[in-house]
């Protein structure tokens, strides 16, 4: 049976979602305030092509669905006009952060670069941050 990716799909999909459980953003379902006995999260990671984020997003917003995106802090995948959209549909936007890999293991380098890069986020938008992959370990 061959994958279908469209837009299409993910619009079935996505109503689909919403005609049936609450969704949760990833900081809500954190907080674990007045939780819904049943729900769905929609959490995306962007790694290129945020223009194809922008689409899931619109089509997400149309279902009625809050969902959260981690944007990496690099190259192409990080559009400040793209993100602020995104989040202005009211999605929450976190920073996927790599910076343990980025600084080579170096832990003090990385959490300056940790630093740093969140406050471009922070600049643009309310973002949350991500774990690293599990491969990273986690800055302490």
């Amino acid at each position: 049976m061959p994958l279908d990716f469209t837009l299409t799909k993910f619009r079935s999909l996505c109503c689909a979602v919403a005609q049936h459980y609450p969704t949760l953003t990833l900081s809500e379902y954190f907080q674990g305030k007045d939780m819904p006995t049943r729900f769905a999260m929609m959490r995306h990671d962007i790694d290129r092509k945020p223009e194809n984020a922008l689409f899931t997003a619109r089509v997400e917003e149309e279902a009625g669905i809050r969902a959260t995106y981690y944007f990496r802090r690099y190259g192409s995948a990080f559009r400040p006009e793209i993100i602020r959209e995104i989040e202005g549909m009211g999605h929450e936007v976190g920073y996927h952060y790599e910076v343990l890999g980025k600084a080579k293991g170096d832990r003090e380098r990385a959490i300056g670069m940790f630093e740093h890069e969140l406050g471009e986020f922070r600049e643009i938008c309310d973002a949350v941050f991500d774990l690293q992959k599990s491969n990273d370990k986690v800055i302490k």
